[in-house]
């Protein structure tokens, strides 16, 4: 009887040390939503709440293109385990209503692939004339074109994964009108 007594003492102290250390590590950090952990980034430096325009999943992070107010942002959250966390790119950057388009990109390091880098592009249109934005990006082998057809957020997005990007650059963004004409182009 005390063997049983003191067996049930042991484990009711181990299962209240172990419910005590996950309430004060990393776990209790994180979101079992990454729309939470966004909107727990975005608290973090008083940004937002921003509008959520588009959603990209690549590797274990999900970006989250936004509008607040007279800016735009990508921000990222990464997936560990089974929470989801904040990650980088919640500050937003400034519309700038005298360029017709105002854009930023970003650069990470790939989480499966060492050799390999996240690429972003991202931004938004003043120029009602431009319908669609195309990047002619440098990569692996020949400049590959891609085309994003815009809505009425007049935000953009571009991202992939390449090799490590080297002096020639990202590639070129161009702003084309209805008839295909170029409106703009800007070297990345």
């Amino acid at each position: 009887m005390k063997n049983k007594m003191k067996e049930i003492t042991i484990w009711s102290i181990t299962i209240i040390l172990v419910i005590i250390c996950i309430e004060i590590t990393f776990l209790d950090y994180g979101n079992f939503s990454a729309v939470e952990a966004h909107k727990q980034s975005e608290r973090t430096i008083y940004y937002g709440p921003s509008e959520i325009i588009k959603t990209i999943d690549i590797e274990n992070k999900r970006l989250f293109l936004c509008r607040y107010k007279k800016w735009f942002s990508l921000d990222e959250v990464e997936k560990e385990l089974i929470k989801w966390y904040p990650g980088t790119g919640v500050t937003g950057t400034e519309i700038k209503k005298n360029e017709k388009i105002t854009f930023s990109w970003r650069i990470s390091k790939s989480n499966i692939d060492e050799s390999k880098e996240i690429i972003r592009c991202f931004g938004y249109v003043n120029d009602t004339n431009i319908t669609k934005v195309i990047l002619e990006k440098n990569g692996d082998s020949d400049p590959t074109k891609i085309e994003y057809d815009l809505d009425e957020s007049r935000l953009f997005v571009f991202c992939w994964t390449d090799k490590k990007i080297d002096d020639k650059g990202i590639g070129k963004l161009k702003g084309l009108d209805a008839s295909g004409k170029i409106i703009c182009e800007y070297d990345l």
